[in-house]
């Protein structure tokens, strides 16, 4: 090893002893590139950075536009004095002076503290955005969108490196660029994105590749892809992606470039290696162990050359066996209702969020139906105690349907609240009382995945119903399921249940049912049904029942939802608190609105202060209240369907 190289994996072995940063300060060499200028194992080219004390910072160099440059961030202000190296020896460049002056601010987002993530500066980073993976048309640049999104409190975007918006630097769009060479305009933009999330105070995952780059099966772009043997490149097979010599040394080369030129930005939240990776045909080929190598290569690759160890992460089902290495992990939802899969989620003790969320139901487009969604990525990741948001992934919507303010108005909130600095909080289910109870709605939420279990008692397991899958498999899928769905509950009122069918395989399949052991009745959902209108409808008695439900049909028949009579209430509500403060949401459903009694939020008997937001208008009203035997005492009247509630303790150093 050089005497660059081990100076430098000197200094990133070493934890930093401060969290003050200035920088940052670029310095610029007009020195040749020896042949290829992308290529590290042709041009090694870093620069040693002396401080005025007389200590060296190594730092990656990079090649734009005709010259070697160097970005330097510190922890020591002052004027430095960069020299080039070349493949460990001096380079023929004249030596630079760069002065470090700005401070950073809170610096770079590190993994710990009570939420699971937080800022050099201590501060708690809590991520709250959506996805911006590329420039949609008719919308603003990205650049635009993240100067925006810090006036209505997002603090999180995740960008895709993708081709289709000349955002790849290895594969320019419209036709290959070259199996060694990175294409300038596309880090440009890079560029551009990076400034502008500095600028806008937005955090940025940064997606290096996506599952269609090497997959045939789901969202394939292979066919076009510059390193597919059939357009000129080296790969027959795109399994071998993770295990071609040639694309690993090509992968490390890219991946070295975005660090050399990036890393010293603090808006750069993580690195995410891969997009979804559980749709590969590594995968689908079951090469499970070539992925998680990979993963754990690249994991060690970018820790040893990324000077400010930014976090690094990669999306997959949670299943699969590649985040040893990693930072945090990711998974991405996209069931008919967001709340119940969210709070069904099990992670493990590496900081999780969802990395994208969406609806697949009619909603899908309707503004009633994504401002929903959004609520509840925000909220029920909240009350999880995960480490971020659930991140809405459908951003062209969030403009076009000017969704904004949901971002801004749950900013407000939590800033208000100062949930996030509060300590011992637990996930609450207040138990509210609020007019004539009325039906419980369960709405399976499940990916595709088998039954965990099949016997439920109602209402105490509704959470965990919400948690089952909602396809309910037929004759097609035996190994997903291993008996009919069995639910046991004691009714007030004797009525209805019905269970709403919301979408369909191409077989169709037949929902049978039958109560106390009696008669089964079946209902047939041939191809073709009209999910409008689809719904199987079982009487039911007072009392006791034990519902049994089955699918005998061909194929899986998806349940949207589950109707029992009697067994809910008029409000329902999730939160988090600690014995002295709560943020509940409230969620009224039926259309009466009727005043509200609050008890079960494990707060100490006294005086509180309280904020009741409204959700739909963000008009919120501050009030006083008390607390007795663990009720709030007065009643209260909800302002819409859909309130939040923040209570505090008064005279609590908050």
């Amino acid at each position: 090893m050089t005497l660059p190289l081990i100076l430098m994996s000197l200094v990133l072995a070493q934890t930093p002893k401060t969290a003050l940063w200035y920088g940052p300060s670029t310095a610029v060499f007009n020195a040749q590139a020896i042949g290829n200028p992308f290529d590290p194992e042709v041009n090694d080219v870093r620069v040693a950075f002396t401080a005025p004390d007389g200590h060296q910072e190594w730092r990656l160099a990079y090649w734009s536009h005709q010259a070697w440059r160097s970005v330097l961030v510190a922890h020591q202000r002052g004027v430095y004095t960069a020299r080039l190296y070349r493949n460990g020896h001096p380079a023929d460049a004249t030596p630079i002076k760069v002065a470090l002056d700005a401070s950073l601010g809170d610096g770079f987002v590190r993994v710990g503290g009570p939420w699971g993530f937080h800022m050099d500066s201590g501060r708690i980073y809590w991520p709250m955005g959506h996805n911006l993976a590329w420039h949609s048309d008719g919308l603003p640049s990205l650049a635009s969108t993240l100067h925006a999104m810090k006036g209505y409190g997002a603090n999180w975007a995740r960008i895709w490196a993708c081709s289709w918006d000349g955002m790849n630097p290895w594969w320019k769009s419209g036709g290959t660029y070259g199996l060694a060479t990175l294409d300038e305009d596309s880090l440009d933009q890079w560029q551009g994105v990076v400034s502008a999330a500095e600028e806008g105070g937005v955090r940025v995952q940064l997606v290096l590749f996506h599952h269609g780059e090497f997959t045939t099966y789901n969202d394939s772009n292979w066919s076009t892809n510059p390193w597919n043997a059939k357009n000129g490149g080296f790969l027959v097979d795109p399994a071998d992606f993770f295990t071609n010599p040639q694309a690993i040394a090509l992968t490390k080369a890219y991946l070295r470039y975005m660090v050399a030129r990036f890393s010293y930005s603090p808006s750069i939240m993580g690195w995410e290696l891969f997009n979804e990776v559980e749709s590969v045909n590594a995968i689908h080929d079951h090469r499970i162990t070539d992925v998680r190598n990979w993963h754990d290569s690249m994991t060690a690759f970018i820790r040893s050359i990324d000077p400010y160890h930014h976090l690094i992460t990669s999306s997959s089902d949670l299943n699969l066996p590649i985040f040893g290495a990693v930072d945090y992990t990711q998974a991405h939802a996209y069931p008919s209702h967001l709340e119940p899969r969210i709070l069904a989620e099990q992670v493990g003790e590496k900081p999780f969020f969802f990395g994208e969320v969406g609806i697949s139901t009619s909603n899908v487009g309707r503004p009633d139906g994504e401002r929903r969604a959004i609520r509840d990525a925000i909220w029920t990741s909240l009350f999880r105690h995960f480490a971020g948001s659930a991140q809405y992934w459908y951003w062209d919507a969030v403009f076009r349907l000017n969704l904004q303010d949901e971002w801004s108005t749950a900013r407000r909130i939590i800033d208000d609240s100062h949930v996030l600095s509060e300590s011992n909080l637990v996930f609450v289910e207040p138990d509210v009382q609020s007019g004539t109870p009325g039906d419980l709605v369960v709405q399976p939420s499940g990916d595709w995945v088998g039954f965990k279990r099949l016997e439920y008692n109602l209402p105490a397991d509704a959470i965990a119903l919400g948690a089952a899958p909602t396809y309910f498999q037929g004759a097609a899928h035996p190994e997903m399921r291993s008996g009919p769905l069995m639910l046991h509950m004691n009714l007030p009122v004797g009525g209805t249940v019905e269970i709403r069918v919301t979408n369909l395989s191409k077989a169709g399949g037949n929902l049978v049912a039958s109560v106390n052991g009696g008669t089964p009745m079946t209902k047939a959902f041939p191809p073709g049904t009209d999910l409008k209108a689809a719904s199987l409808a079982i009487a039911v008695p007072a009392g006791r029942v034990d519902l049994q439900l089955d699918n005998t049909g061909a194929d899986w028949v998806g349940i949207g939802s589950i109707s029992i009579p009697g067994l809910g209430r008029g409000v329902e509500a999730l939160g988090i608190g600690n014995p002295h403060m709560a943020l509940v949401r409230l969620e009224r459903s039926s259309p009466d609105n009727h005043p509200a009694t609050i008890s079960g939020l494990g707060l100490i008997d006294g005086p509180y202060q309280a904020i009741l937001t409204d959700l739909a208008s963000g008009r919120a009203s501050n009030f006083e209240l008390k607390v007795e035997r663990g009720a709030i005492r007065k009643p209260l009247l909800l302002p819409s369907s859909d309130a939040i509630l923040s209570i505090w303790a008064k005279g609590v150093d908050r």
